[in-house]
């Protein structure tokens, strides 16, 4: 009986959540995009008091990731997000093309669903709320059920801060009864317009089976190629540093690394010279049997550890210096649980005879458990870059970069976001960066115009000749008809 009365209070909060959230956008959509960036701005300047001890909070709590890491991601990536959308217009009038008379409106979609994982869970919950105030929508939060309390103390910190701002009352609310019959009833009500998944499986069928269209962003395995003519160096400090941070925590972070035969020598020399560490096939043994309880199903309390803490719980020793744990496999198959999305700083190391192979056991990385939505290539050749980037099935790829920092925009030209469309997994509609434009449809509209037509130019004769024809014409249809 608990267990149904669990499901209709999940059931009735959903549905107060979404109405309330949709009283919210009628008075947000009457706002013009001066205002909403007003929001936006007094929302970063006011979060940003709160910030370092909000986010020293949540890790105390559940214990994810590195805090300092966290910290210095945060601010980071909020700079970068005012450089990208800072002086953008999503709302109103947009576009007037004088010539053709065409008009472009942007308009928001409305009351926006999210699911936020228990991971990077301060800067994915202010990105979705931002990005919600930037285009006019309002905000339903769905936690992660580890993170419940958590993610809705931190809705209410940023309600009363959009409140304080000026802003309106319930633009974002969290759920606090979270089962699976009650992200249905959300999935499905009318109210709601769009949902988004950042990366969690949880409640995955519920949302796919839903009436509202979904967009999914998910951590992602990505696949690294340091290619012959790489600059090692700089390749192997990336990579390491890409996985390292937050614990492996970070969206795009590279996970396989795949080496042509001739420099990995060299490659593995820089690797563990950054911060990596090559396991022994016992101490691989010891690390499985701890992360691995259960069949290819990684432990949850092992997920965003250090590599130093997962090695001493393994039970083997690492250099202090250690930050990334690293495993040599020849291929994949169905029983590696390597090929699994792992959120844990580990490295899965493969050799390759050439870049033709290289290519095919990325492709194979990618499509193998679809998990992977970016790749990561190190190379000067151009010819092999340009194979890559034609022939991946992957919505982004990062050329002689991080593929952390550069998938989320913070070290390339990409749009700054927390949310990696995972079309290419096969889950949501869209393969690119998740940004306010996503959160908008572009109304068009146009003006009829006269399209100016040149006269026949026929000669006399033409003209005597059509009339004789005619006549003929009109004689015989006068002889049928009689």
């Amino acid at each position: 009986m608990s267990f149904e009365d669990k499901d209709l209070q999940s059931i009735q909060e959903a549905r107060i959540l979404v109405e309330r959230a949709k009283v919210a956008q009628e008075t947000l959509k009457e706002y013009e995009q001066s205002y909403l960036d007003k929001l936006v701005s007094g929302l970063i300047e006011s979060f940003n008091s709160e910030v370092d001890h909000t986010i020293e909070t949540v890790h105390n709590s559940l214990q994810l990731g590195n805090e300092a890491d966290e910290k210095q991601l945060f601010h980071l990536f909020i700079e970068s997000f005012k450089e990208d959308y800072e002086l953008k217009k999503y709302i109103g009038l947009l576009e007037f093309d004088e010539l053709n008379q065409g008009v472009e409106v942007g308009i928001p979609l409305g009351v926006i669903g999210v699911k936020l994982p228990a991971t990077n869970l301060v800067l994915n919950l202010i990105y979705t709320t931002l990005i919600c105030l930037k285009t006019g929508n309002a905000l339903v939060v769905v936690p992660n059920s580890k993170a419940v309390q958590e993610t809705n103390q931190l809705v209410h910190l940023l309600n009363g801060l959009i409140t304080k701002g000026q802003g309106p009352t319930n633009v974002i609310s969290c759920m606090q009864s979270v089962s699976s019959i009650g992200v249905s009833e959300l999935c499905n009500h009318e109210f709601l317009d769009l949902f988004i998944n950042i990366g969690s499986t949880e409640f995955m069928t519920v949302i796919e089976k839903g009436k509202t269209p979904y967009l999914f962003g998910g951590v992602g395995s990505s696949p690294v190629f340091i290619e012959r003519s790489a600059d090692i160096d700089s390749a192997c400090q990336s990579i390491v540093t890409s996985r390292a941070l937050n614990n492996g925590l970070l969206p795009g972070a590279e996970q396989y690394v795949i080496v042509e035969n001739v420099v990995s020598e060299q490659v593995k020399k820089q690797l563990i010279s950054k911060g990596a560490y090559f396991m022994s096939q016992s101490e691989e043994v010891l690390l499985l049997k701890l992360i691995f309880p259960d069949y290819n199903k990684l432990a949850a309390n092992y997920i965003g550890k250090s590599a130093s803490y997962l090695a001493q719980k393994a039970g083997f020793d690492v250099p202090k210096t250690t930050t990334v744990l690293v495993s040599e496999q020849p291929y994949i198959n169905d029983e590696n649980p390597y090929a699994e999305d792992l959120p844990i700083p580990l490295l899965t190391y493969y050799l390759e005879p050439d870049w033709l192979r290289a290519c095919e056991k990325c492709i194979a990385l990618i499509e193998y458990k679809r998990n992977g939505h970016t790749l990561v290539i190190h190379s000067q050749n151009k010819d092999v870059i340009t194979e890559f980037i034609l022939k991946k099935p992957v919505g982004r790829v990062i050329v002689n970069g991080s593929g952390g920092l550069s998938s989320i925009g913070i070290e390339s030209k990409l749009p700054t976001s927390m949310i990696l469309g995972g079309l290419t997994t096969k889950k949501g509609f869209s393969a690119q960066n998740i940004t306010p434009k996503d959160l908008t449809y572009q109304r068009s509209v146009a003006y009829q115009t006269t399209k100016k037509c040149e006269p026949l130019k026929v000669s006399k004769e033409e003209v005597l000749d059509g009339l004789d024809d005619l006549n003929v014409f009109a004689e015989l249809l006068k002889e049928i008809t009689n």
